[in-house]
């Protein structure tokens, strides 16, 4: 076993994956490989790699670990990132007894140390896919995209608490992230939904803060 899939053995562990998982995990250890050099950055992130990725994950949070220690962000909430990644692998195991999670397209950032859920939203950090003329943003610059995670309610308070905290956040840990605009992409802005919601209605009111 070499040091890397040692790295991402040690990670396999500490996360605390149920028992069940360990067969197969370390059947994976002595058929796959990790390459040297391998990143979150230069990984293919989809296609044909199967279960290999999975075990580069688990490597790759050596990496995203060593980044919250240099921006000096807390450790619970690396904690509570990580618990995604664990989450995921977890459900891969449980539909195909793999590893075999099939991208990194939405974990990637998160994997960098560039998505972060504070409050009751996430944010990333992430340049500009397109240009908007409109409001001087050209592809490529910084902005700050906001996510939904679903599970609780959309409480409009704290929606706007955790915009302020997410702001503080990067001022704070990424400043030298200069962004001018936060962006979301979502059906929760859809402007017919106030034709089937009521005026009390918290989607509705998290729709006014864009």
């Amino acid at each position: 076993m070499n040091e890397r899939i040692q790295i991402a053995e040690k990670w396999y562990k500490r996360l605390g994956f149920p028992q069940e998982m360990d067969e197969e995990f370390y059947a994976l250890c002595k058929r796959c490989d990790i390459p040297e050099g391998l990143t979150v950055d230069n990984v293919q992130i989809t296609g044909e790699q199967g279960e290999e990725l999975g075990l580069q994950t688990l490597y790759f949070l050596e990496a995203m670990h060593a980044e919250y220690v240099k921006r000096g962000i807390d450790e619970a909430l690396f904690e509570e990132m990580v618990a995604t990644v664990k989450a995921r692998l977890i459900g891969a195991y449980s539909k195909t007894g793999t590893f075999a999670i099939g991208d990194l397209t939405w974990q990637r950032l998160l994997i960098k140390g560039r998505m972060f859920k504070i409050g009751i939203l996430q944010f990333d950090l992430k340049p500009s896919p397109a240009d908007v003329p409109s409001l001087g943003v050209k592809k490529g610059d910084n902005i700050v995209g906001i996510h939904v995670p679903g599970g609780q309610p959309l409480v409009y308070e704290k929606c706007v608490q955790s915009i302020k905290d997410a702001k503080a956040f990067i001022a704070k840990h990424f400043p030298e992230f200069e962004y001018g605009y936060m962006t979301i992409n979502t059906w929760l802005l859809n402007p017919h939904m106030a034709d089937l919601l009521g005026p009390d209605s918290n989607i509705l009111k998290f729709q006014t803060l864009f």
